[in-house]
């Protein structure tokens, strides 16, 4: 918003004196030479003369003096209406700031304040009778941040515009607040090569930070609840699949050997073409012909999965002496965690139609399953060992035999 006298024109005032002088002389010299040639043409004899130059002068007088009442009279009024729009705009000026919700303060080009704003003085818990002509430094000096509000000052004196700059006050009971600070310079008339002074204006964030605090607080006890209902449900599913389905994040899923197979999968056709291929890869690694089932079938549940609930299904496959991994990922929306242990174990559970027996299949033809979920999409890696004693023993089977070895 920008108030602007838009009535009347601001005259200086050597130009109003200027101009009634001028007018004065002007009409002193036409009235010499006019007067002394109607006298000289219409009045003869010396007396009469002298009589006449008299009475020229005081009607000279007279009339210019009417004339300059006139004059002085129009001046000051103008004058006096430019005053009244000027205590009309400074009115409406300081309806404004006090209705500012900001601190605004006011700096002549030397860094004296000019102008104290309520909210300053709340800040600085001191009157505008104790500030006016002071430094900014002898004012917020002891609240720890005269020294940004200094270098606001410097950058507006030069010309630039400064906005939201974060400062933090420090009161003497040791309170910490927030503060957004802005600073502009101010032009005088004459020109605008150099501002004649600086308005910083400070807004009192320190609800708003302390909010978002809050709320980063909040969000981050969601994050560790959902962490540690996600570790939860890791060490659960794993004890309860014997160790074969491992639930992981995806920087955790093993790659190991070599990549011989990287392609998308897109349609129903391109999953049978898959999962041919890589039974055709696991009778040529050394798979025995229901091992190589096996694998297929494992395999076929994830690419269905990928490519019904999924998008983008991508299909990797690595190799090495001991194992054929198989990765399929998508970038769905993934499992809920709250579905994650209904979802892998219990058969028949599907939160979306055809996804029910995916899991119970792969739990029961692959040797070991890495599952990362979540709302960036699904990997799933099924593992096969080439070789029978290269599978890994589960768990449980293993800790039940070391007790019945002690016991015996």
């Amino acid at each position: 918003m920008k108030l602007t006298i838009q009535e009347f024109q601001l005259v200086s005032p050597k130009m109003s004196a200027f101009r009634v002088a001028l007018i004065y002389v002007l009409l002193g010299v036409l009235w010499i030479l006019l007067s002394d040639k109607l006298v000289s043409a219409f009045v003869r004899g010396e007396a009469l003369i002298t009589k006449a130059q008299t009475i020229k002068g005081w009607f000279y007088v007279a009339v210019t003096g009417v004339l300059l009442y006139f004059l002085v009279l129009r001046d000051m009024a103008r004058q006096a209406r430019v005053e009244a729009e000027l205590r009309k705009v400074n009115e409406t000026l300081t309806a404004l700031l006090k209705a500012c919700p900001s601190a605004v303060v006011a700096l002549n080009s030397e860094g004296k304040i000019l102008m104290w704003h309520p909210l300053a003085e709340r800040i600085a818990n001191r009157g505008e009778s104790e500030v006016l002509g002071a430094s900014l430094e002898a004012v917020f000096g002891p609240l720890g941040f005269s020294a940004e509000l200094d270098s606001l000052f410097k950058q507006a004196l030069s010309g630039r515009v400064i906005t939201d700059v974060e400062v933090l006050a420090r009161s003497p009971e040791g309170l910490t607040s927030a503060y957004s600070a802005s600073a502009a310079p101010v032009y005088s008339e004459s020109g605008r090569e150099r501002p004649s002074g600086v308005v910083i204006v400070l807004h009192d964030i320190t609800e708003r930070r302390r909010s978002e605090l809050e709320l980063a607080q909040l969000n981050q006890r969601l994050l560790d609840a959902e962490q540690q209902k996600k570790r939860f449900y890791r060490e659960v599913i794993r004890a309860v699949t014997n160790g074969k389905l491992h639930l992981v994040e995806p920087h955790e899923i093993p790659t190991s050997g070599e990549k011989i197979l990287d392609e998308p999968v897109r349609n129903a056709e391109e999953c049978t073409l898959t999962r041919r291929r890589i039974r055709e890869i696991g009778l040529q690694a050394g798979l025995t012909l229901d091992d190589a089932s096996d694998l297929e079938s494992a395999v076929g549940e994830a690419l269905v999965n990928a490519v019904k609930h999924g998008v983008d299904a991508h299909c990797t496959v690595f190799l090495d002496g001991e194992r054929i991994s198989v990765r399929v990922a998508d970038r769905g929306r993934g499992i809920r965690p709250e579905d994650l242990p209904a979802s892998v174990l219990r058969p028949g559970f599907s939160t979306t139609v055809s996804m029910g027996m995916g899991y119970t299949i792969m739990l029961e033809t692959a040797d070991q399953i890495w599952l990362s979920t979540g709302p960036e999409g699904t990997v799933v890696q099924v593992e096969k060992a080439i070789k029978p004693e290269a599978r890994p023993e589960p768990p449980i089977n293993a800790a039940l035999r070391r007790l019945w070895s002690q016991a015996n």
